[in-house]
C-alpha cells in the first residue's frame, strides 16, 4: 500500500524500506504529530527488525526495549 500523496519513487523502495515508512507514519499519527520526524523514523527502523538498519542499530546496543520511554510516549 502506497502512502497517500507519496511520490512514485516509493515503488522503487525495498519491502523493508516501505514497511519502515509505514510503521513510521503510523507512529507519527499515534503520537499526534503532523508529519513524520526523525524519532518516528528511528522507531520505525527498530520495529522493522528484519531490516539491515535495525540489525546494525541492535549490534550497537540500540533496541526498542532500550529507547527512552519519553520518546515513545511523546505527543
Amino acid at each position: 500500500m502506497k502512502p497517500e500523496g507519496f511520490p512514485e519513487v516509493f515503488d522503487r523502495f525495498t519491502q523493508n524500506a516501505k514497511q519502515t515508512l509505514q510503521y513510521s507514519g503510523q507512529l507519527a499519527i499515534q503520537m499526534g504529530a503532523a508529519y513524520v520526524c526523525t524519532e518516528h523514523l528511528l522507531l520505525g527502523i527498530l520495529k522493522s527488525s528484519s531490516s539491515l538498519g535495525a540489525k546494525l542499530l541492535s549490534e550497537s546496543g540500540v533496541t526498542l526495549d532500550k529507547i527512552n520511554p519519553s520518546l515513545i510516549s511523546a505527543s
